[in-house]
């Protein structure tokens, strides 16, 4: 994606991925490096749904966690702790 997203970059308007967590480590800096905006479906557990169990947290960039069924489960990937 890395190679074709850098010779095609007016192709890309946004990017979305769903997928486990390694793979969007891995693509989120190439979007960051491209200047694409991109969604992760981040795909966490939710156990209640409501924010209470905390099953579903995800490390944050700017804040220690983030709470995927309250603040996704869509989320951009500079939001996120890699």
């Amino acid at each position: 994606f890395a190679e074709r997203a850098a010779s095609l970059p007016s192709r890309y308007a946004r990017v979305f991925a769903c997928g486990p967590m390694p793979m969007f480590a891995a693509l989120a800096p190439i979007v960051a490096r491209l200047g694409i905006p991109a969604e992760f479906s981040t795909e966490a557990a939710m156990g209640c749904g409501f924010g209470v169990c905390l099953a579903c947290v995800i490390p944050g960039a700017e804040q220690p966690f983030l709470v995927s069924c309250q603040e996704g489960p869509i989320l951009e990937p500079a939001r996120i702790r890699w």
